[in-house]
């Protein structure tokens, strides 16, 4: 029969009862709707839920903790302040903990990391992440997530302090549990504690509740956004639940028989399958007095016990003390209870422990039981289906507080301790940047660095442990999900100018001989930070001129006085007059100059060197674009002279930043490549410090990447800036430095192993009190894999890329009479060879020749290298395929030094050693090449990345655009017109062709417009 209230239905076996029947079996009345069969009356905008009679309860949702990576002793920490807060409950309260897995759908999971395309340039970025992230969670995240409930129940008459008492003691349990491995809790308001009931018992349903739409309804109860449809409870040892067309089977197994010793892991065990299951655990403290009044009792019980058995002995002729060996075990036992209860502070707690498995089908169902039934023996437990309590069962579950079923077994709160429900740690925070997969659960790990107490972090490893891309990953996330936040990078090694180049960032060269000049005594008079912001960078330019001209022991008190009083008067004139400009070095010398005070000459006459002198890179106004969303300041072409020197100066710049920012309500983020270089001075290392610390409160999220993590922890401030950051990213570390930080973060061995030892991309990353392993690696063709200037990326070491210039789809028999070209991998730059016709005879022995006649030596070759190194150019590598002729085919070789598939290589030159041995090229229209500007220029476009067989795109100065045309000179020097023929760069290829018209196509080799020739 089907009693129907309210659309809800309860299918039951057809049976009637009269009340004869019932009086003497003492069945129950059928309930009339699903509604009746929920374990609670009603609940309170704030959360609390009156379950009937004089109960009622409210819930917390509690965070996991890494207890089973965790070390032997922090485990016993854990299980020890476990059993305090379950000591510290009241006798009128009890706790139930619930441990809910539920399966999620893989692709739901991908689509919520998912970026969405906004259909500009950077969609191709955005697509390849996607396909990152699915090819990352594919068949390692089978979308099992655990969430942990705490709730407390209370017996009170009165309701009014029923909620009075239950809301302090919601705080009361939120602080206590911090101490317990940093577990944190978050109480559910009504809103929270229904989207929870509705998750359980209403699948594949849209919860629809909201507070403003239940005050408007009429007739209508909580219950009716979360009860079932429609419940059959016809068979004595399922449920099963009906939501519109989705049926879900529900099976209750009570858990009894506890062995003497419990293990720990009996929660983990049962949570560790991988399908819907909901573990309720209820304890019930009893009060000191009535818990001792009872043990006495027993006590008494067994002693008379023992007393008739030593009659008897006596009556056979035995000995009084032959007792039998339970009797004997069962009073040490008691008289140990009774010793915990009155000396130890313990309590006796009610437990009774139920395990909800649900799933779409009676098959499915049944094997998920084997599964957990074989799991709870497995801890020498004993599991039994509640036959004929399955909806009492349901409800012991559900986090309402409702321990139904009348079975208890009864422990101390130092034995129920151990029913700890914590196990690994899951970290998914909307909004925040993917990391890669947990290395334990196969769950994705999303960070927003945001959220935390603070937005400091490193990412540490050992070379070749993936750093570089770790950042890069982070940046170009940031980059593409927050428009409103600006990216600042420090590179001293030229790693991020590939991505600075793809994301369409601004590149600052810093150096003696750079073009581009950045102000030392740049000032932003907004800054109010330290109260006066004249006198902060006052303090700024003491420090920088301390590196300057004050050696190892400073400047000295009286150079000190007259510079603080010459530079404050200084900038006050500059903000009452701004016409004058913002002062430089220059300004700085010439006032100390003309004071007539000691000290005064010395110290300008050691300024003057770089104000005046060769050392005056940062003596001149600004006159780089510093404003764009992403800029890079490229560091490496600081000698060890201005090296200090020009940290100090870009971290001021980037101050300058952060205060700007700030004001526009813009967040910064800045990232420090070979961050332990900035801790070789003092003077650096007391800014960094300084701007750690002040970095939360201005909205900067600072980033150390290095791999010197011993010579980092030498210097007490690093060591503090390391311990007190929010986010870490360990990556591989050698023995001696996974030492040093397992010391220093108290991590254990077992933590350990997922950061020694592993593949590059994978380590440990914290969050807050959080420690998860994680895999990060990324694959090989992904574009962002793509965007390192080095050959040795993650994933293949040794591996040396080559580019196709020309793409299958776009060769023809006319583009195959064209010069072949060269690839240098890293400056992205392509030469030809010497002259077409012999190219098209080419050998191995010819190629081999001609690349010895071009490639440097150390005596005689370096000039006339230096016509092939573009002027400037960072010509790093030249690789050259001596197994394949100008037309890309394989030549018949019968002899020659060489065997097939060789490479030839020469030396590696920087962009600094280039400048040097081969500027000459670049002078007076020498070789062909145009004047020293051109070179210049040249030296400064903009490479993106490619994939596959598409072309590198590669622009002069506007950057890659649709239908972009220019005019640009040939190495004869004449006017030659180069275009894109309507190919964007978001598709990452571009032909040049000559004039504008179609039959201008020379080659599809995207290369300097310099290459643009003539048919």
């Amino acid at each position: 029969m089907s009693d129907i209230s309210g659309g809800k239905a309860v299918k039951g076996n057809g049976k009637r009862h009269g009340k004869a029947g019932n009086r003497k079996t003492g069945n129950r009345r059928m309930p009339r709707s699903s509604k009746e069969l929920l374990g609670y009356d009603s609940m309170l905008s704030n959360g609390i839920a009156f379950l009937g009679g004089d109960r009622w309860s409210v819930s917390l949702r509690i965070s996991d903790i890494n207890y089973q990576v965790a070390t032997q002793d922090q485990q016993l920490d854990v299980v020890d302040r476990w059993g305090r807060f379950l000591n510290s409950v009241g006798e009128n309260m009890g706790v139930q903990i619930t441990v809910a897995t539920r399966m999620l759908d893989p692709e739901e999971v991908t689509r919520s990391i998912a970026m969405p395309l906004q259909g500009d340039a950077l969609d191709g970025l955005r697509g390849d992440f996607n396909r990152n992230v699915r090819r990352r969670l594919a068949g390692r995240s089978q979308g099992a997530v655990t969430d942990k409930y705490l709730t407390l129940t209370l017996r009170e008459r009165d309701g009014e302090r029923a909620v009075t008492l239950l809301n302090r003691a919601a705080l009361r349990a939120t602080a206590q549990l911090r101490s317990v491995g940093g577990c944190v809790g978050v109480r559910l308001d009504r809103q929270s504690r229904l989207a929870v009931l509705h998750g359980m018992l209403r699948h594949s349903v849209r919860f629809s509740f909201t507070e403003d739409g239940f005050l408007k309804s009429h007739g209508m109860s909580t219950k009716d956004y979360v009860a079932p449809l429609a419940v059959d409870v016809s068979d004595r040892r399922r449920l099963r639940l009906s939501s519109g067309t989705t049926e879900v089977w529900h099976q209750c197994l009570l858990v009894r028989d506890f062995p003497d010793y419990l293990s720990d892991q009996l929660v983990s065990s049962i949570t560790d399958i991988k399908a819907d299951i909901t573990v309720g655990i209820h304890l019930s403290p009893r009060g000191k007095a009535e818990g001792l009044k009872l043990v006495n009792r027993t006590i008494a019980e067994m002693d008379m016990q023992a007393i008739d058995e030593r009659r008897k002995n006596r009556k056979q002729h035995l000995p009084e003390d032959m007792l039998p060996h339970e009797l004997q075990e069962s009073m040490t036992q008691a008289g140990e209870l009774r010793d915990d209860l009155e000396h130890n502070g313990d309590r006796l707690v009610d437990s009774l422990m139920i395990v909800d498995v649900s799933a779409d089908s009676r098959e499915h169902l049944d094997q998920t039981v084997r599964d957990v039934t074989a799991a709870i023996d497995g801890q020498s437990c004993v599991a039994e289906t509640l036959a004929y309590m399955q909806v009492e069962g349901l409800n012991s579950v559900l986090p309402l507080g409702n321990p139904l079923p009348p079975m208890r077994r009864t422990l101390t709160t130092s034995s129920a301790a151990i029913l700890v429900p914590f196990t690994s740690q899951e970290l998914f925070e909307p909004g925040g940047v993917f990391h890669g997969a947990n290395a334990r659960t196969g769950n994705p790990l999303v960070i927003d660095r945001t959220k935390g107490m603070n937005g400091n972090g490193f990412v540490l490893g050992t070379t070749g442990s993936g750093k570089s891309q770790a950042a890069k990953n982070e940046i170009t996330q940031i980059y593409l999900t927050r428009p409103d936040d600006d990216l600042i990078v420090i590179d001293p090694e030229r790693e991020f100018t590939p991505l600075c180049t793809g994301l369409g960032g601004e590149r600052v060269e810093i150096g003696e001989s750079s073009r581009a000049h950045i102000n030392a005594l740049d000032i932003e008079y907004e800054d109010d930070s330290e109260g006066d912001p004249i006198r902060s960078k006052c303090a700024s330019v003491l420090n920088m001129l301390g590196v300057l001209i004050g050696g190892q022991d400073g400047i000295d008190r009286m150079q000190r006085s007259l510079i603080d009083r010459t530079v404050i008067g200084m900038y006050r004139e500059v903000r009452e007059h701004p016409e004058l400009g913002m002062p430089t070095l220059v300004t700085l010398h010439n006032r100390l100059a003309a004071l007539d005070e000691p000290g005064a000459r010395d110290a300008a006459r050691a300024l003057e060197i770089y104000a005046t002198g060769s050392l005056n890179a940062f003596a001149h106004a600004t006159d780089v674009n510093t404003s764009s969303r992403f800029l890079v300041y490229d560091v490496s072409g600081l000698g060890a002279e201005l090296r200090t020197f020009g940290m100090l100066v870009v971290l001021d710049q980037i101050w300058n930043r952060v205060v700007r920012n700030r004001r526009l309500g813009r967040r910064t983020w800045l990232w420090v490549d070979e961050f332990h270089l900035l801790f070789s001075n003092r003077y650096a290392a007391e800014y960094f410090l300084r701007l750690y610390k002040r970095a939360r409160k201005w909205g900067l999220c600072p980033t150390g990447i290095t791999q010197n993590i011993e010579e980092l922890l030498t210097n007490q401030d690093a060591r503090l800036m390391l311990a007190n950051s929010d986010f870490l990213l360990l990556l591989n570390q050698t023995a001696t430095d996974a030492d040093a930080l397992c010391e220093l973060l108290k991590l254990s061995d077992e933590q350990r192993a997922f950061f020694t030892g592993v593949q590059p991309g994978q380590g440990m990353a914290k969050s807050g009190t959080a420690f998860i392993p994680f895999d990060g690696r990324i694959d090989a063709d992904s574009l962002l894999y793509r965007c390192t200037p080095r050959n040795s990326r993650i994933g293949s070491p040794n591996e040396t890329r080559h580019l196709r210039l020309i793409p299958r789809h776009t060769q023809s028999r006319s583009a195959e009479r064209h010069d072949s070209w060269l690839e240098i991998p890293s400056c992205r730059r392509a030469l030809p060879w010497p002259s077409a016709g012999r190219a098209q005879t080419a050998t191995n022995r010819h190629q081999e020749q001609w690349i010895r006649s071009i490639a440097p030596d150390r005596h005689n070759n370096r000039q006339r290298f230096g016509t092939w190194c573009e002027g400037n150019a960072v010509c790093t590598r030249i690789t050259i395929d001596t197994n394949r002729d100008q037309r890309g085919r394989r030549p018949a070789v019968t002899n020659g030094p060489r065997k097939p598939n060789t490479r030839l290589r020469d030396r590696h030159y920087s962009h600094k050693t280039c400048r040097k041995r081969f500027n000459g090229a670049c002078r007076g229209g020498k070789n062909g090449f145009g004047s020293y500007q051109t070179c210049e220029a040249f030296r400064q476009d903009r490479t993106i990345g490619c994939s596959g067989d598409q072309i590198c795109c590669q622009s002069f100065d506007a950057g890659c655009k649709t239908g972009h045309t220019g005019s640009f000179s040939d190495r004869n020097g004449s006017e030659v017109q180069c275009r894109s023929i309507g190919i964007n760069c978001g598709q990452h290829s571009i032909s040049i062709g000559r004039g504008g018209g179609a039959d201008g196509l020379q080659s599809a080799a995207v290369v300097h417009p310099h290459r643009c020739r003539r048919r």
